[in-house]
């Protein structure tokens, strides 16, 4: 019974030392919505865990702010409910990426469907002709509010 437990125990701090069955970094779960204003894509987070600023970007149809830690208005800080950010977009899927701490994995947060938007779009834009008046029409925000990831 004694060399069980010694046995048991030697397994046991080995498995510490080399990391075997530690917890992974599992990504956040939080929600967002969007919103689309005359500079871009309005991202905010609605609720659940406080997430990172530097180890979050975008991806799929975000214009800038791709690269991991690049979202301007969450670099260096803990994004909370009700902190937003801005990003330009062409037509398509706007994702949301989380980036473990280690770099080795990523997870996409969110995503939505979103209209091409930013300063240099006109209005001429077929996604914007939306019941021929200027600017996204109210289908634009609807498709955007009702987007699944």
């Amino acid at each position: 019974m004694v060399s069980i437990s010694v046995m048991l125990a030697a397994v046991m701090g080995a498995a510490s030392v080399t990391g075997i069955g530690q917890a992974t970094d599992a990504p956040p779960q939080a929600s967002f919505s969007y919103e689309v204003t005359d500079d871009g894509v309005e991202v905010t987070h609605d609720g659940g865990d406080d997430l990172d600023g530097s180890r979050l970007g975008f991806a799929g149809a975000a214009l800038e702010k791709n690269e991991t830690g690049t979202i301007t208005e969450w670099q260096g800080e803990t994004v909370t409910g009700g902190d937003s950010a801005v990003v330009e977009t062409t037509s398509g899927t706007l994702k949301l990426v989380w980036v473990a701490s280690s770099g080795d994995t990523s997870s996409t947060l969110d995503a939505a469907s979103v209209p091409a938007t930013g300063p240099d779009v006109e209005s001429t834009d077929p996604i914007f002709e939306a019941n021929g008046e200027e600017g996204p029409g109210p289908g634009v925000q609807e498709a955007v509010e009702t987007a699944t990831p």
